[in-house]
Formats: C-alpha cells, structure tokens, sequence
C-alpha cells in the first residue's frame, strides 16, 4: 500500500534532485526560509473503493518554488525538469502512480512564485479483516416459471 508519506518522501527527493542544494519544506513552515526553496502540499481528492480489495486514490500535489532572485528562465527550466522527472506513471517505491495533470502558473505579488499542481491517479490493495469464519453452509431456493406454453 502506498501511502501519503511514502509519495512525500520521493517527492522531496525528486525535487532535491531537481534544484540541487535546494531546501525542501512543508506547507506549515512559513519563517526562516532559506532560497531557493520548495513547499509542496498533498490533497486527496478521491479515495474510494473500487471493488471489495482495491481502493481508487486520486490526489493532487500543489508545489512552490521559490527562487534567491527572480528568473523567468530558471522557473520555465524547473517547471520543464519536474515535468520530466514524473513522466506519465511516477515511481514510489515498488509502484507507479499515473501523473493525469500537470499544470503551472507564476503567483505572488510580483509574480515571482512558481506554482506547480500534479495529480496522481493510483490503486491500492485493501487490507481485509480475515478474522471472520468463513460461511459454512448457504441454502439457495430457486423457483423456475415457465415462460413460454
């Protein structure tokens, strides 16, 4: 089962690989920020059961960068690698999530933020409760009408 944690551990990493030297923060971190600099948020959007043992997840990753000074080639450069880095089924562990969105705009009063959004789209085993007897014995009645005479 992949979980939240598992996709924001190889997000971090991705995002490292991508900026070298750069910090990677939770959204909740908000002083004492060094540049350049990620945040980056996970929200699911769907986790429904698709059948008795699998889950349907959809989620979307909202990412900031922040740069040292503003470069409007350095953020298309950013947004391009992140872009790439996914591809379109990205790697989390042993399983792949298929990237359905990605999406970017310049935010900020001086527009001078990098605002990526990726959606991932993804199932998951359901761990069942295997405690339960199993049924011994089912009656069945079946009563058959005649249809034609």
């Amino acid at each position: 089962m992949t979980t939240y944690k598992d996709i924001a551990e190889a997000l971090k990493e991705t995002l490292k690989e991508i900026v070298p030297g750069c910090t990677v923060y939770s959204i909740a971190r908000v002083e004492a920020v060094e540049r350049p600099a990620f945040f980056f948020t996970i929200k699911p959007i769907v986790t429904e059961p698709a059948n008795m043992r699998t889950r349907h997840n959809v989620l979307a990753v909202y990412i900031d960068y922040l740069q040292k000074v503003k470069d409007e080639a350095d953020m298309y450069e950013v947004a391009g690698k992140l872009r790439e880095a996914l591809g379109f089924a990205y790697r989390v562990g042993k399983r792949y999530q298929h990237v359905k969105d990605f999406d970017f705009e310049f935010v900020g009063k001086e527009r001078n933020v990098l605002e990526m959004s990726v959606t991932f789209e993804y199932f998951d085993m359901i761990e069942a409760d295997e405690k339960a007897e199993p049924m011994g014995e089912a009656i069945v009645s079946i009563k058959l009408r005649e249809v034609f005479k």
